[in-house]
């Protein structure tokens, strides 16, 4: 009996088998009309067999599907009479490890043989050759070969759809992250303390992340630290959403997992704490940061439990690192300016000493004069940048007696012109000591002309009227009133009523009468701040920085 032109495969299939509705397949099939068989190159086995398949050498057809497979293209593997065999890969995106194998009946190849009726085997196959559609070979390939390269090209799409997905994605995290840290970066001020950016930072975080609770926890700061300036003071835990932690057990977690000993970002999820050992049941997905400024570690950053139930990421990570670092380096940039301020503070309250000790007879004046120049300027309107201006200038305005001669300036007795005029020199030695110190310029007019008189005959420039800087108007009569009301080596206070009537008189004259007025409509307060005892020294240094 002759061979029948077409057999079933009997090779098993492979352990991971291309699906029977695979897509791709479904579209080849589709396109050329046929059902095609499927070879695994890895194996050699034949899956999903068409029903009928030209009979040949499959151990042959298989070496050369595996060539089809490396080299991505249609080929023809075998020619089986009237029959081309024809190998198309099926493309993944990395290696291709399936290829579709059908018969084509070429018209090249089909001559017909209809009239030999009178076998039966020769009668079915006619019959089945001409069920089969016909393709001229170049035709067949080139629709192939198209077909392999429509696939690539969907796959490419797919891939670069996918690629532009997650770029989109890391944009978008970026995105978050960058408009996250600009929204903090606008909150650094120099003035900010390091609890107040961290409760902005918690607050904003919440918002961002998906997450159940954001906290800040800051280790407990040694005694020295707790009586420092309230821009580098720390303390406590600051939680953002619902939170199972609470300061003892954000310090058990830490101990835990030995961010102590090797401080480092930790991401923990469920391979961790759905661990039977695990103590904290109620925390199913934790990133947790330090707060390190240089070798001290300030506390922790956290974001606890996904607010999905999905695991933590890079994402979470990152983020929560790059505010832990700018929290930290705020807090280091907040010390060193505490240092500043520290330093100014004591040059100040150096310099209102060494006046103190120069002339003990005026010990407190500068203070006084401070407190009620502050005083009047608060009542005349001023803002607070100028009532910490005119604070600080009366605290220096009489540092230039430094440079005067002891004797002058312990004299008993009333000057002689000569003595007059050297001490009258305060003012501009005041002005030269103190020049230099960038952070103070705007209170050098009050140490410079809080001599000048109203009607011109003051020293040392003889300024006049609006002339004189507002500032100096105001200490010249807290000057004034301060030296007439406090005791002398020489002589007593002077009596209220006649202090009063000298400065009544001299309103419009030797002072700004505006200063005079203010200084009538708040007497009571002035004279209560004057006989206070010496203050120590309620410096703003933060207006200076």
């Amino acid at each position: 009996m002759p061979q029948p032109l077409v057999q079933s495969i009997p090779h098993p299939p492979a352990t991971d088998p291309i699906p029977p509705d695979d897509a791709r397949l479904q579209r080849l099939e589709k396109l050329f009309g046929i059902r095609f068989s499927v070879v695994d190159v890895q194996d050699f086995s034949v899956l999903h067999a068409a029903d009928d398949i030209p009979p040949g050498d499959w151990e042959v057809r298989a070496m050369i599907c595996r060539e089809v497979a490396n080299r991505r293209q249609a080929a023809v593997i075998d020619e089986v009479g009237p029959l081309l065999v024809l190998a198309i890969p099926i493309l993944d995106e990395k290696t291709v490890r399936f290829v579709a194998v059908a018969g084509f009946v070429t018209t090249e190849s089909y001559g017909g043989d209809q009239q030999e009726t009178t076998d039966t085997g020769r009668d079915d196959r006619n019959c089945w050759l001409q069920r089969q559609p016909r393709w001229p070979e170049p035709s067949l390939l080139a629709t192939a070969n198209l077909f392999v390269e429509r696939e690539a090209l969907a796959q490419r799409a797919v891939m670069l759809e996918a690629h532009v997905d997650g770029l989109s994605e890391n944009l978008s995290h970026t995105y978050e992250e960058i408009s996250l840290l600009h929204r903090i970066a606008g909150h650094l001020k120099i003035s900010d303390g390091v609890t107040e950016v961290a409760h902005v930072a918690v607050d904003w975080l919440q918002d961002v992340l998906a997450t159940e609770a954001v906290v800040a926890y800051f280790e407990p700061q040694d005694s020295a630290d707790q009586t420092s300036s309230s821009l580098v003071a720390r303390s406590g835990m600051l939680v953002k959403g619902r939170c199972p932690l609470n300061e003892q057990t954000m310090r058990q977690l830490i101990a835990e997992i030995g961010l102590e000993a090797v401080p480092s970002v930790k991401v923990l999820n469920h391979p961790v704490t759905k661990q039977d050992r695990w103590p904290f049941p109620e925390i199913s997905e934790l990133v947790i940061v330090p707060l390190r400024a240089g070798d001290q570690c300030l506390g922790y950053l956290a974001a606890v439990n996904h607010s999905d139930g999905r695991d933590f990421g890079t994402v979470e990570a990152s983020l929560l690192n790059s505010v832990a670092t700018m929290l930290a380096i705020h807090y280091g940039n907040t010390e060193l300016f505490q240092a500043q301020i520290n330093l100014f503070s004591g040059m100040v309250q150096s310099l209102v000493s060494a006046i103190d000790a120069k002339d003990p007879y005026t010990c407190g004046h500068s203070d006084r004069v401070a407190r009620v120049s502050r005083r009047l300027a608060q009542h005349l309107g001023c803002d607070e940048e100028m009532l910490n201006t005119i604070y600080l200038s009366g605290l220096l305005h009489d540092i230039g007696k430094i440079g005067i001669d002891d004797n002058v300036l312990r004299k008993p007795g009333k000057l002689t012109e000569e003595e007059f005029e050297h001490i009258k020199q305060h003012p501009e030695l005041g002005y030269n000591i103190l020049k230099d110190i960038r952070q103070i310029k705007d209170a050098l007019p009050g140490v410079l002309y809080h001599h000048e008189s109203w009607d011109g005959s003051g020293y040392p420039m003889g300024l006049a009227g609006h002339e004189i800087p507002f500032l100096a108007r105001i200490l010249a009569v807290a000057d004034a009133f301060d030296a007439m009301s406090s005791d002398r080596s020489y002589r007593k206070g002077m009596p209220d009523e006649e202090l009063d009537q000298i400065l009544r008189d001299g309103a419009g004259q030797q002072w700004d009468a505006d200063v005079v007025k203010a200084f009538f409509e708040i007497r009571d307060e002035i004279r209560e701040i004057a006989n206070r005892e010496r203050e120590h020294i309620q410096l703003d240094a933060l207006a200076w920085s």
